[in-house]
């Protein structure tokens, strides 16, 4: 099993009843296998992907991608820490199925599905 995959499997492993996952593990899970900035980035972005491909893929749901992105997303903003652009863009795609837009549409088939597609379409 590659880190990306494992980083996600034991994210997933430590949520609670209500899908919540606490971020200290997982932090000290990615510090534990993310030696430099370099390889920061290139983990991010692998686990970023891999929850883009298993969302797609029906693997996981919106809840707990978007609760793995966010785990991510706050990973990443430490201070000194650039954010990797794919994570940027799977945070995103995420972070815009959370709400209500105003216009009446589920937010998650409107803006997450297709920008998952997108970003799932361009990598592989």
């Amino acid at each position: 099993m590659d880190v990306a995959a494992s980083m996600i499997d034991f994210a997933l492993a430590h949520a609670s009843l209500d899908g919540h996952i606490a971020s200290g593990p997982v932090f000290a899970w990615l510090g534990d296998h993310v030696a430099e900035p370099e390889s920061e980035a290139q983990v991010l972005d692998a686990v970023s992907l891999e929850v883009a491909q298993r969302y797609s893929a029906g693997e996981m749901t919106f809840r707990q991608c978007d609760e793995v992105m966010s785990l991510v997303w706050s990973f990443c903003c430490r201070p000194g820490h650039p954010i990797p652009d794919l994570t940027h863009e799977v945070f995103e795609a995420f972070d815009q199925g959370e709400y209500d837009h105003g216009d009446g549409a589920d937010p998650e088939a409107r803006f997450t599905k297709p920008m998952i597609r997108r970003i799932v379409n361009r990598r592989t």
